[in-house]
Formats: C-alpha cells, sequence, structure tokens
C-alpha cells in the first residue's frame, strides 16, 4: 500500500489501460484532422456531446448507497458511433467524463481511468461497424442490430475494466463482481440499447425529430429516481437511525415473509 492506501498493482492496471486508450484517442485525433467534418455533421456531434455531457453531470442511482449509477450517455455515445463514426464517439465519451469528473472535482488519477474505461467503451461499440460496414441507409432494423451489438460491447469493456480495477482495490474476485454488476445495471442497459437504437433512428429520419426522445429519457429517469428513492425510505423505515441494525417493523416484515415462504 502507499500513503493513499491503494495497492501498487492498481497504479500498473490503471497504467496499462491508460496504454492502450491513449493510442485510441490520438488516433480519433488524427482522424478528424485529416478528414474534418462538414458542418452539417460538426453540428450533430456537437449536439450529441451536450447530451453525453449533461447526462454525464447527472447520473442515475441504481442502488440506495449511491455506489452504482448509471449514465444516460450510453445512448448518446453509442448513436453518435452509428451515424457519425467511431472517432466522434470516442472524443465525446472521453470529453464527457473529462469534464464532469472535473466540475465534480474528482482525483485525477480516477478521472484518468475513467475517461480512457469510457474511450475503449465507445470504440468497442463500433464493432458491428467494423464487421458490417458503416450503417448506411436509416433501416430501422439494421441501426437496432448496430446499436444492440455496439451496445453490447461497450457495456462488456466498460464492466470488466472498472470491475478489475474495484478487485484489485477491494481484494473481491474478479467473477463475483462482474455478477453482481450485470445484475444491477444489465437492465438498464438494455434499455438504453433501444433508446440508441431510437435515436440514431430518428436522427437518420429528420434531426429535429430527436426532441421525441425527451419523453422516454425523462420517463426512465423519473423512474429510476423514484425507485431509488423508495429503496431509501423503505430501508430508512426498516432500519434503527442509532445501531443501523433493523428495527421492530423490519423483525415483524421479516417475519411475515418467512411465514409466506413456510406456508408456500
Amino acid at each position: 500500500m502507499n500513503r493513499l492506501g491503494y495497492p501498487p498493482r492498481l497504479y500498473l492496471y490503471i497504467g496499462a489501460v491508460l496504454g492502450v486508450a491513449v493510442p485510441v484517442v490520438a488516433g480519433a485525433l488524427v482522424s478528424l484532422v485529416l478528414a474534418p467534418p462538414d458542418l452539417s455533421t460538426a453540428v450533430g456531434v456537437l449536439l450529441f456531446f451536450g447530451l453525453v455531457l449533461l447526462a454525464d453531470m447527472k447520473p442515475v442511482p441504481l442502488d440506495v448507497e449511491n455506489e452504482r449509477v448509471v449514465s444516460l450517455a450510453f445512448v448518446f455515445v453509442v448513436a453518435s458511433q452509428i451515424l457519425f463514426g467511431w472517432e466522434y464517439a470516442v472524443l465525446s465519451a472521453v470529453a464527457g467524463v473529462l469534464v464532469s469528473q472535473l466540475v465534480e472535482r474528482r482525483p485525477p488519477l480516477r478521472s484518468l481511468f475513467n475517461g480512457a474505461v469510457y474511450g475503449l467503451a465507445a470504440f468497442a461499440s463500433a464493432l458491428p461497424t467494423f464487421l458490417l460496414g458503416s450503417a448506411g441507409d436509416p433501416d430501422p432494423l439494421r441501426l437496432t442490430l448496430y446499436a444492440f451489438v455496439g451496445g453490447a460491447a461497450y457495456v462488456a469493456v466498460n464492466v470488466v475494466l472498472v470491475c478489475g480495477a474495484l478487485a484489485i482495490v477491494q481484494g473481491a474476485p474478479l467473477g463475483a463482481l462482474l455478477r453482481d454488476n450485470i445484475r444491477h445495471s444489465g437492465p438498464a442497459f438494455v434499455i438504453m440499447a433501444f433508446l440508441a437504437a431510437l435515436a440514431a433512428s430518428l436522427w437518420a429520419t429528420d434531426p429535429r425529430l430527436l426532441v421525441l426522445l425527451a419523453g422516454p429519457l425523462f420517463t426512465l429517469t423519473l423512474y429510476q429516481r423514484t425507485a431509488h428513492s423508495t429503496k431509501v425510505a423503505t430501508r430508512d423505515a426498516l432500519t434503527d437511525s442509532l445501531t443501523g441494525l433493523g428495527n421492530h417493523r423490519s423483525y415483524q416484515t421479516r417475519l411475515r415473509e418467512a411465514l409466506e415462504r413456510a406456508r408456500e
């Protein structure tokens, strides 16, 4: 351990992730310099980046301790990759994370690691494009396929890299951390894959239709935050604030559930 309490292996791990991510980000920058976007593409990229940044600033909690959060930036990064190319998705993902974490005053090392992870995840989301070519025409089925395959690659890279760091810090088995994260965040990412496909389809049909995405995004965010508030309220109602142990109401609730299971 060092004075910050981090295992030395964690620095090696972060260095390895950064060593892979830096060439990817540099390649994206070089690609944009060699082939600058036209005005309409630049406007679209900036709009999607603004949405990425907004989503990163307001992540959605998944548990009562706020230890797990999910960012709706996934929707706009994957859609940006489908519509404009992997270069724009990578740069939007990295810049969005770095700016949001700078505003939140996160530790620099953590910010760099998170930026590298999101950049590599955005690059992985281009897997269907690398294998099958550009999505091309606005065919909803093709765009949906690209969103789900690319989204799955995005999630896989993101979860594996983050869980790898947690396994080193906590000394926990990697497999258990992977299963736990997939169980908690998997359903949310499936929903967001649909929204990414919807965003790409709306933009490809008519960019003005993107405003219709506000309804589903607002509904998803409101539902998740309401569910989170309900879990927090339930925990507080069943827990003694002084000891942190279950109170009499918790005892009655658990007893009732146990009796119902016994009857079944």
